[in-house]
């Protein structure tokens, strides 16, 4: 039995970082822990409200899965200002300290000093980890802290970050970390709370622990399993109806001298004497223990630290309230401290709290230009709200006023913007958002003038901004090659100057006139590369839009898993800053998914699209569009009630509707599209035919797949011509890909086979469709016997351990297989933690090298539903299943090709059950193909025949029937002599075996 290399280079025990130390009554959460220490998931999610254990249930799974073999824990409790990605990147970096060499510390803290983009030192630092010979858990309390872009960041990371590594999050919402791409594919891992709530059962021990004389049945009833409220009720009694009542009951058992001292604690986060010290504040001996022992929510960070809970704090700070003096100078005092350490937004918002309204302008001067770069719209509102409008310069006035438009208060923000313009007080932002406003409402030559006087005092991204609406309005006016000219201009200053945000907005301009001019399939690589620029740059949130046009894109291509990814990350900005974007979004994830035949789940993204539209004012033509494009999606679904109810309200929609929307989506050509549909499934072919003329003006995918119908109804009726299809051709060409014809394909089937018939375009329509413009499956070959060799293509891959070899090996020759099943293999039937742990790390380098060495863009070796598999995006070529297929099937080409191939035993050095066992059987398998192919070819061919036989000899040197077929083809030939030698050979082989005086004859 083979004993588990251990992991070179451990570094010190964990965990590593303030872990919260155990509570002396603390619950062991025994259920919940397993399920952690158990998970295959990339991210887990600790996501509930204030006071269900979730610090309390990491700080367990910190301290248990350290203790693991080959497993190293690092704790990070998240700051205010980690909303940002930079500062994010830098508290995980530190945080990461024990795990990584000081050479590559070094290297990242000097590439993030350099101004390295954040989603590059997250690739960077994913890099780093995978090359660990053990598996980290970085666990991240307080995650609610974190803003879009450091969630962006994130998000980056965890896409980095390889087998057996795992992010523990615990946060109020994490739903912007692309929860359902991760969740769809097995690799998230969401406690919600339900799951953090306490069972009835363990309320009881809870209860006990305390000696409470409280009905444990009746205490979970009242409070449901919240931990913290059956903590406080096991200190306080009865429970009252409002949680904060206890809070306030067990303050009420201090003196109000300790009550004061409290209050005054309430403006630090976090508690201790130094910080106490820091703001001038007293720390009397003893005041944690006298405060845990009235029972107040506090969780010990170890080093006589403690946060309170969020509740605490709101009582302790509505005390201070009632000193309004105190209140003031306590929360002046914290705003300058966070602001020696660079805490900006945590400044901000203390010095709210004082009242200190001019810092509170100081400091936004220079902090809110950074966040409306990065699209921060909801900081900015958070930093800029609570001063009131009218005590603002014209520039944060304006910055709030499109803070305000951009998450939901659209008819607000506008009559800002107009009140500016009145004061002549408005900059070229503010222009422009008013000339897209006169745009929206009809008027482009209005909005033209307002852009003439944009441009004549913007710069950098006000001045793109300004250019990309002229370019709209230029569309407006049917000024298409103005509209271009206007977008290449942009894209020449900005390549010329080098300002990557510019050139990215440049690009998405054009990219949007190509759009416009129905060149579809060119403005791809331009989107493409406009949101590479602004994720380089560490600007996710500004790529919202430019990430759902892509998407569109992507889906016309029939490139839907790519459109959905984009969408997510859109969606993920989207969700946590409150954009104006989110409806529109939502809309083409329904389209993404109604493409991929995911019905049901396209009518929940059209129903959210429609509940998002109405609360942020959006226009009414996107949810008349939903409805449209519902009709469908319910039919195809099978629900004739909510195809019903979609084709009455898209009909009322298209009533109440010019016929191109304020959204310019021509809603009638779209609903004619979908009344066609019906009719050609109905069999009613004269009806249908107008229906889809009509939809000819539909948007791309709408008015192509009306022409496919159309070339079908004239099949049927026998007038197809060539020319009914040559349209068809020249928009997928316009596209960039045949993906949209592939839904339809059941309904029109015989047209694109009559058209093969015909010789139209049969690389096209031919079967299966659009399989000629599909990239080719790279081939993985492993040559197993003899020394391992890996290729993929013409690519050699160097594995870094002979286990990731061996894992590739068993997975060519057994298939899809869950973990225990594999290490139980691999490691000779002996699954502990630590061999496990280390498995995590042979997978993960291999997919590693497998990614790297082959040059792949996808997951060679993915981890679903519980397996791990060769990814079928793979064709495999294994020499070992290759000759066994010979021995099975005796075909003479096949046999040999093995023959050559065998170069040795099976996985040369390598030890273990398994691989000995197909040791023997390779051995057997070759020895067997020899034979068969000798006698195969003995007759027309006795020389190969004569060198099968000597391969099968040379193979298993007591075959007699290998040392037979050598006599025999040498006596046919005859070779008398050598074959005379042959007898000698074969006899001595018989003697050592079989003992003196055995004779052949």
């Amino acid at each position: 039995m083979n004993a588990l290399p251990q992991p070179p280079d451990l570094p010190p025990a964990g965990p590593w970082g303030p872990v919260p130390r155990p509570l002396a009554e603390e619950l062991a959460r025994g259920g919940l822990l397993a399920r952690l220490l158990a998970a295959e998931e990339r991210l887990i999610v600790l996501a509930a409200g204030s006071g269900f254990g979730k610090t309390t249930l990491l700080a367990q799974y910190a301290r248990a899965a350290s203790g693991r073999g080959g497993r190293g824990v690092s704790w990070l409790s998240l700051r205010p200002d980690d909303a940002m990605p930079a500062t994010l990147a830098a508290s995980v970096l530190s945080a990461l300290v024990p795990v990584l060499s000081p050479e590559e510390v070094r290297d990242l803290r000097r590439s993030a000093a350099a101004g390295a983009p954040p989603a590059r030192l997250a690739a960077s630092l994913g890099a780093h980890l995978n090359a660990l010979p053990f598996g980290v858990s970085l666990v991240l309390d307080h995650a609610e802290r974190l803003g879009p872009d450091a969630q962006g960041w994130l998000t980056a990371l965890l896409d980095a970050l390889g087998e057996g590594h795992h992010v523990l999050i615990a946060a109020y919402d994490a739903s912007n970390l692309e929860l359902a791409r991760r969740r769809a594919r097995g690799d998230a891992l969401v406690l919600g709370p339900g799951e953090l709530a306490f069972s009835e059962a363990e309320t009881r021990a809870f209860l006990a622990a305390r000696g409470s004389t409280l009905d444990p049945a009746q205490a979970h009833r009242a409070l449901e399993g919240w931990p913290i409220g059956l903590g406080l009720l096991a200190a306080g009694g009865p429970a009252p109806p409002d949680p904060a009542d206890l809070v306030r009951e067990l303050l009420a058992r201090l003196t109000p001298g300790q009550q004061s001292v409290l209050a005054d604690l309430s403006v630090l986060e976090e508690w201790s004497a130094p910080g106490a010290s820091g703001m001038g504040l007293t720390w009397p001996p003893g005041l944690m223990r006298v405060a845990r022992q009235a029972g107040l929510p506090l969780t010990p960070l170890g080093d006589d630290r403690w946060r309170p809970h969020r509740l605490l704090r709101a009582e302790l700070e509505a005390a201070l309230l009632r000193d309004p003096a105190r209140h003031a100078r306590l929360h002046g005092v914290a705003a300058l401290a966070a602001e020696a350490r660079g805490g900006v937004l945590e400044a901000t918002r203390h010095h709210h709290l004082a009242g200190r309204e001019g810092d509170v302008r100081r400091l936004a001067l220079a902090l809110v230009p950074a966040l409306e770069e990065r699209a921060e719209h909801h900081l900015v509102r958070e930093v800029l709200g609570p001063l009131g409008e009218a005590g603002l310069p014209p520039a944060l006035r304006r910055a709030l006023a499109v803070a305000q438009i951009e998450t939901g208060e659209q008819g607000r923000g506008e009559a800002a913007l107009l009140a500016l313009r009145a004061a002549r007080q408005a900059d070229a932002r503010a222009l422009t958002y008013l000339a897209r406003r006169a745009l929206g409402l009809g008027h482009p030559e209005e909005a033209l003038a307002l852009l003439d006087e944009a441009e004549g005092v913007a710069e950098g991204p006000a001045l793109t901004g300004a250019r990309q609406a002229r370019a709209t309005v230029y569309w407006e006016l049917g000024r298409p090659e103005d509209a271009r000219t206007v977008a290449e201009n942009v894209v020449g200053r900005a390549e010329a100057s080098g300002d990557a945000a510019d050139l990215a907005g440049g690009l998405s301009l054009l990219a949007l006139c190509h759009t416009g001019m129905g060149e579809y399939g060119a403005a791809v690589p331009l989107l493409e590369r406009a949101v590479a620029l602004y994720d380089s740059l560490g600007l996710p949130g500004r790529a919202t839009v430019e990430r759902n046009n892509l998407a569109t894109l992507y889906a016309f291509q029939g490139r839907l898993e790519e459109a959905r990814g984009q969408l997510e990350r859109a969606l993920a900005h989207a969700q946590a800053a409150g954009v104006r974007h989110l409806p529109l979004l939502l809309g083409t994830l329904g389209d993404v998914h109604r493409h991929a035949g995911r019905f049901r789940d396209a009518l929940d993204a059209y129903a959210r699209a429609r509940q998002a539209a109405r609360e942020v004012g959006a226009p009414d033509g996107l949810e008349g569009v939903t409805w449209v494009r519902a009709v469908e999606a319910a039919r195809r679904a099978g629900d004739a009630g909510a195809a019903r109810l979609a084709l009455d309200r898209a009909r009322l929609a298209v009533a109440g509707t010019p016929e191109r929307s304020a959204l310019d989506l021509p809603l009638a050509a779209e609903l004619a599209f979908q009344e066609g549909l019906i009719a050609f499934g109905d069999a009613r072919p004269a009806d249908a035919r107008p229906l889809f003329t009509a939809a000819l003006g539909a948007e791309p995918d709408a008015a192509l797949r009306a022409r496919v119908y159309l070339a079908e109804l004239a099949r049927r009726a026998g007038q197809l011509a060539r020319a009914d299809l040559a349209e068809v051709v020249a928009r997928l060409d316009a596209l960039g890909g045949d993906g949209l014809l592939r839904p339809d394909a059941p309904a029109v089937g015989g047209l694109y086979a009559e058209a093969v018939r015909r010789g139209w375009w049969p690389e096209r329509f031919g079967p299966p469709l659009s399989a000629a413009g599909a990239p080719s499956m790279p081939t993985l070959t492993l040559r197993t016997l003899g020394p391992l060799e890996v290729r993929v293509g013409e690519r050699e891959v160097r594995l870094p351990f002979a286990k990731c070899g061996e894992l590739l090996a068993w997975l060519a020759l057994y298939g899809p297989a869950a973990r225990e099943q594999i290490v139980d293999a691999l490691w000779d039937g002996t699954v502990t933690p630590s061999q496990l742990e280390y498995f995590k790390v042979v997978v993960r380098r291999a997919r590693a090298s497998l990614a790297e060495g082959g040059g792949l863009d996808f997951n060679p070796l993915p981890f679903e539903g519980g397996t791990y598999r060769l990814s079928p995006r793979f064709e495999v070529r294994a020499d070992v299943v290759a000759l066994a297929r010979a021995a099975e099937s005796g075909e003479e080409r096949a046999m040999r090709e093995v023959l050559m191939s065998y170069r040795g035993e099976f996985l040369s050095g390598a030890r273990g059950e398994w691989v000995e066992l197909v040791r023997r059987r390779a051995l057997d398998d070759a020895v067997t193909v020899a034979l068969m192919l000798g006698a195969k070819v003995e007759a027309a061919s006795p020389r190969e025949a004569l060198h099968a036989y000597r391969r099968a000899v040379e193979l298993d040197p007591l075959n007699e029937d290998a040392h037979r077929g050598v006599i025999r083809v040498l006596t046919a030939l005859g070779d008398e002599a050598s074959a005379n030698v042959a007898r000698r050979a074969h006899r001595r082989v018989l003697e050592d075996e079989l003992g003196e005086g055995h004779s052949t004859s």
